[in-house]
């Protein structure tokens, strides 16, 4: 039998995908897929109850039974059922999602619940005034692995799941009446008076007025359908009612304070045949793709991250991104069943809330169109470029395999 081996596709898994703000000192990704599980973590069992019967109702399915199979998918995800156990601090309740939380000089902290098991401690030390976008805590940390991300620019916080939780919940007690005996984070009023204005949040679904019947069934869609948190976060995304108005503020800004960026788990891989014709293949995509990369840096380009290319399309792809350093167009490699291409932009005025579609194939789009690109909501006049010839001009070889099937595009 023939050895098998993994090989790289080029193409890359997302992990998430989310708003990057441009905050002084350090920026901060919120991916929505963070705030819609925390406003479950937060929510009591009667609460989640009601959900579960609403949405029942409007789908004409029983409610005992959808509550079974929503437990069953809950604990099949998370490997416990914490996020529904646990919930805020109330008058009646003290089995609490977070906790333990103090007001040191200008920062908050505490501990959080996983959803699987244990738990974490976080800080959120209050932002810079000086912020045009009264949103987010960009030196937020948690004990957790996925607080931090390189990506173009530097490192930037990102607020997961454990920094979403106490985040809402120092919000929500700071903007009401309610009592310390009675409120979320068990704070008085003189703790939570920092004398800095608090942060805004990123969405509107979080004032726990249910059912709220957007927020049910992007929460039912990602345990029963086992939506990813990737596609959860674009329904988020794709639904600007959902966005609050310090949100909508940054995305409208015309200095791209906000950007849509995607983050990356890896690059697929598959099994495949030691030494087969498909095996050298990718062994040619995964040499072209890093020749690219090395062509733009020597041009005057930095990685800019990950970003949607042909977005809104059933050929949407994960691309890598590449920004000029001062002015210029954007580039972004592509991988899909077709060999590497490149996207050309030249970015124009903001169109933040429009998504121009099309349906024809990247590989039958080689030449000029117009389009809206996704990270800047800024209109394109986009252009398909196949790499070979410019590589090869370069002084960089391009393998024959390759070269045939950019031939065989370039004369479809």
């Amino acid at each position: 039998m023939q050895e098998r081996t993994k090989r790289k596709t080029g193409e890359i898994i997302p992990r998430d995908y989310g708003i990057r703000l441009d905050l002084p000192g350090k920026d901060l990704f919120i991916p929505p897929s963070s705030y819609v599980l925390a406003q479950l973590a937060l929510e009591t069992p009667i609460e989640i109850r009601t959900r579960i019967a609403d949405f029942a109702e409007r789908n004409n399915l029983g409610k005992t039974r959808l509550e079974r199979e929503f437990k069953e998918a809950v604990r099949k995800r998370e490997g416990s059922l914490n996020i529904l156990n646990f919930s805020r601090r109330t008058k009646t309740r003290r089995t609490n999602t977070v906790f333990k939380i103090r007001r040191e000089a200008t920062r908050f902290t505490g501990t959080v619940k996983s959803k699987e098991e244990g738990e974490y401690e976080f800080s959120l030390p209050l932002p810079n005034s000086r912020s045009e976008i009264n949103m987010g805590y960009p030196d937020a940390r948690a004990t957790t692995e996925d607080n931090l991300y390189n990506e173009g620019k530097g490192r930037m916080a990102v607020i997961g799941f454990h920094l979403a939780i106490p985040e809402i919940a120092i919000y929500h007690d700071s903007k009401s009446n309610i009592s310390q005996n009675n409120n979320m984070t068990g704070l008085y009023p003189s703790q939570r008076n920092t004398g800095r204005r608090l942060p805004e949040l990123p969405f509107s679904f979080h004032d726990f007025d249910y059912p709220n019947s957007e927020l049910t069934d992007l929460i039912m869609a990602y345990y029963l359908d086992d939506l990813s948190q990737f596609e959860l976060s674009k329904r988020v995304i794709a639904n600007q009612a959902l966005f609050s108005r310090e949100l909508t503020k940054a995305i409208s800004s015309p200095l791209d304070l906000a950007l849509f960026k995607v983050i990356r788990q890896k690059e697929r891989e598959i099994g495949i045949e030691k030494g087969s014709l498909e095996s050298r293949r990718l062994g040619s995509i995964t040499t072209i793709l890093d020749n690219l990369e090395d062509y733009f840096k020597s041009q005057g380009y930095y990685p800019a991250g990950y970003s949607r290319e042909f977005a809104g399309t059933e050929w949407e792809t994960i691309a890598r991104r590449f920004e000029p350093r001062k002015h210029g167009p954007i580039y972004s490699i592509v991988v899909g069943e077709h060999p590497p291409l490149i996207v050309k932009r030249n970015l124009g005025d903001k169109r933040p809330f429009e998504v121009l579609e099309s349906d024809i194939p990247p590989e039958n789009r080689v030449g000029w169109y117009k389009s809206i690109d996704d990270v800047t909501r800024r209109d394109s006049i986009t252009e398909v470029i196949l790499p070979d010839l410019k590589l090869e001009s370069a002084g960089y070889k391009v393998s024959q395999t390759l070269k045939q099937e950019y031939e065989s595009l370039r004369n479809n």
